[in-house]
């Protein structure tokens, strides 16, 4: 379980996943990560089809796992996220992973 802080009340959205195929690169702390760990761009759709793109904020890794976990900043103007969906998108290639309602 990770905790998520930020110097402002604000919304934070995470997705945590696992992911196969990444070259990883050794770190002098024993342990191997990928070159990149924020993968995906996130928006929501709000009731009415209004799409609002999130901000990243933080992504970590954590080795022993290959677990990735990345979050994103709801904007202050989205104070609802009841019946939005949250959509990523690949940040390479821009094609859509996954749409899900966040919990």
């Amino acid at each position: 379980m990770y905790g998520v802080f930020t110097p402002r009340v604000e919304t934070v959205i995470a997705v945590g996943f696992r992911h196969d195929g990444d070259a990883l690169l050794p770190n002098t702390n024993g342990y191997s990560y990928p070159s990149n760990i924020f993968l995906f761009d996130a928006h929501i759709t709000q009731t009415g089809g209004r799409m609002v793109r999130l901000d990243p904020y933080l992504a970590y890794y954590y080795p022993p796992d290959k677990e990735y976990f990345n979050t994103w900043i709801v904007p202050a103007t989205v104070t609802n996220l009841s019946r939005c969906e949250l959509h990523l998108s690949n940040i390479a290639d821009g094609k859509e992973v996954v749409t899900c309602q966040p919990q």
